[in-house]
């Protein structure tokens, strides 16, 4: 597994299990018929956590499309915010998924990366934080086993 979520404070736990749009790959049936936001709520105002973290845990899943998204993050510079639409272009379902979510809810979502501490986890884990400016807001954060995720790619 890539992913871990136990040895996160609770206060920062990420739902890091396989993503909740089933292994279909489809969209929970509430997101695709969920009413657009009118265009003079303010984004911060929306309580779209639920949706951002099911969305985000599909992005870091073991799925072959979340790990094209983490090798494109992960050639990124660390601690460099990237926005994620750019990371999953050409990534077909995952691309469509993230491009709904933002145009509905009129958001972007960035990601940025950094090394955890050997200390913590040894080497080779990093930490993955997504956020929306426009939401004002943490979407989800999770650590990732890269020397892991090495193992997916081949």
């Amino acid at each position: 597994m890539v992913l871990e979520s136990a040895k996160l404070p609770s206060a920062v736990k990420a739902h890091v299990s396989k993503a909740r749009f089933g292994s279909s790959g489809q969209f929970p049936a509430r997101i695709l018929e969920m009413d657009v936001p009118d265009s003079t709520v303010d984004p911060s105002d929306l309580d779209i956590g639920e949706e951002l973290g099911e969305l985000t845990e599909e992005l870091v899943s073991e799925e072959p499309p979340a790990v094209a998204f983490l090798v494109r993050l992960f050639s990124q510079p660390a601690g460099s915010w990237q926005p994620v639409r750019a990371l999953v272009a050409e990534l077909g379902e995952v691309a469509r998924k993230v491009g709904i979510v933002e145009d509905a809810y009129r958001i972007s979502l960035q990601v940025l990366w950094h090394d955890c501490p050997a200390q913590g986890h040894g080497a080779g884990w990093a930490v993955v934080i997504f956020y929306s400016p426009e939401w004002h807001g943490v979407a989800n954060t999770v650590l990732v086993d890269r020397g892991e995720l090495a193992l997916y790619r081949n």
